[in-house]
């Protein structure tokens, strides 16, 4: 047969890697550029948000601080939590009545549902969807019950969800 070395002399074979590689070189070379980054600078202030929690977190009033407390600085400051008001949160369910990664579409959802329903109502953001749920149920029983309340009332695609809950100290 042909032999590749009848069309290419052995020169030529130790010749095109050396020329390949100089030309790779050259490619390869040439100005570094470099780029500089400037500082970038970012605040975050949370009270432009307008977020509702936190506004409602401003405009409780500072807890008293006895005039007791004040006389003996000794002793260290404990709060007292049995006698302390607000929520409670626990696990339990809710029932879910609608889900969109649509903010506006969610909150207009649950406008709709605090017009018709009697039960607290929530809006929750679990990425990436913002969800309606209803109801604060310490079991399972209990949101079956809102289950089927809703259904009846036309939330027929609702279903139950096990969520943090709030227990308000009134109930």
């Amino acid at each position: 047969g042909f032999s590749l070395l009848l069309y290419f002399p052995l020169r030529w074979l130790l010749l095109f890697p050396v020329v390949s590689l100089i030309c790779l070189g050259i490619g390869c070379s040439g100005r570094a550029v470099i780029c500089q980054r400037g500082v970038l600078e970012e605040q975050f202030d949370p009270l432009s948000l307008q977020d509702d929690d936190i506004w409602e977190e401003l405009k409780k009033p500072a807890p008293a601080v006895s005039e007791t407390a004040s006389a003996t600085p000794s002793s260290p400051a404990v709060p007292d939590t049995s006698q302390r008001e607000g929520p409670k949160y626990v696990q339990g369910f809710r029932v879910q009545i609608f889900a969109s990664p649509d903010r506006e579409r969610a909150v207009q959802a649950q406008e709709r549902a605090e017009m018709i329903l009697e039960e607290d109502v929530y809006l929750e953001f679990e990425a990436p969807y913002y969800k309606v749920r209803v109801g604060d149920c310490g079991s399972a029983a209990q949101a079956e019950k809102l289950l089927e309340k809703l259904r009846k009332k036309g939330y027929h695609d609702a279903f139950r969800v096990r969520t943090t809950i709030q227990l308000q100290p009134d109930r």
